[in-house]
């Protein structure tokens, strides 16, 4: 993606991550009840691995369909700091670093991640999905300077912190050039090994196909809430950005296959239809494609900059006033 003026870059960058704060920030705030607490005392086999002594546990269990990532950091911090506060200010701090990373390269990208509603709406909750954004926008940061290793190194931590992680994160590896293409994709199958237990005594549980059918009437119309506005009229943007160089393609690969992936589990009654927090797992790529997008519109470059910037200072305006 060509790169803005760098010191228009430098701007916009610092504006996405100062906008990133300020709505997190906020989102926090209301998220500080007692979904908090309980959320908090979700990994509570975690930590009583732990405070047991039995590391193998704590590093294998899964809580509920989640791998152990997040539970196993969560569960350090219930063991010796037990601070729903903290937890949610961690939350917050990783949303705010996933803009920042993107910053640095993609300031368009880092001012969508920024005001996109899935992203701000689940960024200070005390589960997985902030964690995992961060995890994401460091592995495409990644995959665009070109250091296989720690792009292996992140799809592995995005496995072992959700599923849809894992999507994400073997499109990402398998788009390394030829040789790193093979040993990195090997890394991450070995680096998947020990989740494999969990996943098979999820398999093989009734209660891992418990959720309602998706229902269109209903879902459709909170999906177009969630996705705001910056979502729907950035689709030629996106679609746009799909062509925009081997990263466009890579960000496009990995959207279609978390829709795919989506897709079959909402239809087996894995993923729940009235959760939206999946959505902000899509963000990270999805930015990288409308930033792509914006830089690729040709003599409509300058009018794609000051839509999405229009969109964005209102989206987070109104995000803005909701938590207030």
């Amino acid at each position: 993606m060509p790169a803005v003026a760098p010191r228009a870059g430098s701007r916009l960058g610092l504006g996405a991550v100062g906008l990133a704060l300020g709505l997190r920030l906020l989102r926090g705030l209301v998220r500080w009840d007692e979904v908090a607490w309980q959320y908090a005392s979700y990994p509570a086999a975690t930590v009583d691995a732990l405070e047991a002594g039995e590391l193998g546990a704590a590093l294998t269990t899964f809580t509920g369909l989640h791998p152990p990532l997040w539970p196993l950091l969560h569960a350090l911090g219930e063991r010796w700091l037990p601070v729903p506060a903290l937890a949610i200010g961690l939350s917050v701090g990783a949303g705010v670093g996933a803009v920042a990373l993107l910053a640095r390269r993609w300031p368009w990208a880092a001012l969508v991640l920024a005001t996109a509603p899935a992203a701000v709406q689940y960024g200070a909750e005390v589960n997985q999905y902030p964690l995992l954004v961060l995890i994401l926008a460091g592995l495409f940061a990644a995959r665009a300077a070109g250091r296989a290793p720690l792009v292996v190194l992140l799809a592995a931590a995005a496995a072992w912190t959700h599923a849809l992680g894992a999507v994400v994160g073997v499109v990402v590896v398998a788009s390394l050039p030829p040789p790193a293409r093979r040993w990195g994709l090997g890394a991450l199958a070995l680096a998947g090994l020990p989740l494999v237990p969990g996943v098979l005594a999820r398999l093989g549980s009734d209660t891992t196909f418990a959720q309602p059918p998706w229902k269109p009437g209903l879902g459709a119309p909170e999906l177009v809430g969630r996705l705001g506005a910056l979502g729907l009229v950035a689709l030629p943007l996106a679609a746009r950005g799909g062509g925009g160089g081997p990263l466009g393609r890579v960000a496009a690969a990995a959207v279609g296959a978390l829709g795919a992936v989506l897709a079959v589990l909402l239809a087996f009654g894995v993923a729940a239809p009235h959760q939206f927090a999946y959505l902000s797992v899509f963000a990270v790529p999805w930015a990288i494609l409308v930033g792509h997008g914006r830089a690729a519109a040709g003599r409509w470059t300058r009018a794609a900059g000051g839509l999405l910037l229009g969109l964005a200072l209102v989206q987070g305006a109104w995000q803005a006033g909701f938590d207030l």
